[in-house]
């Protein structure tokens, strides 16, 4: 099953040519983690504008996805899961089924976690990135857990169970 990038199918959050300008800029620039770039204000306008990221930023999102980040926020994630597999990382609703399916006397949490495992696991010639991952959550409305998992994967903390 091909992976397809979390903006593609981004809904705009925004109205009007502002939203759309936007959203054409991250498409362009085609950076994973694209909306976690430090940000200013800019004081002519009094509005929010985006500065280049350090090289240390960039090599945190575009570091490979793994077991461990699923992990530590897959109990953050909660009944969004479903609308997060189908309309950002690529699953089916048959997929969705199995997940839940297979893991369910396991709880919700391990639920998540196997379809997270599944995502990273989908494209080996393409593993996914801590910034893909962020730019999907942000995408459902998980920018909570997006900042956990940049977060964690900035300090490189071990997860508590």
């Amino acid at each position: 099953m091909p992976r397809r990038h979390p903006l593609t199918n981004c809904p705009d959050q925004q109205t009007g040519d502002d939203a759309g300008a936007e959203r054409s800029q991250l498409l362009l620039r085609g950076t994973a983690g694209a909306r976690y770039r430090v940000s200013a204000t800019d004081s002519v306008e009094n509005r929010e504008t985006t500065q280049p990221m350090s090289s240390s930023e960039e090599e945190v999102l575009s570091e490979r996805l793994t077991e461990v980040h699923a992990w530590h926020i897959s109990g953050d994630i909660g009944d969004l899961w479903r609308q997060l597999a189908r309309e950002q990382l690529g699953f089916t609703n048959g997929n969705c089924d199995g997940f839940n399916y297979d893991y369910q006397l396991h709880g919700q949490r391990e639920i998540v976690y196997q379809m997270l495992r599944g995502y990273i696991r989908q494209d080996e010639s393409h593993p996914p990135t801590v910034g893909d991952l962020c730019d999907a959550l942000e995408n459902v409305g998980l920018r909570q857990v997006a900042e956990k998992l940049l977060a964690f994967a900035r300090n490189g903390q071990i997860p508590s169970s």
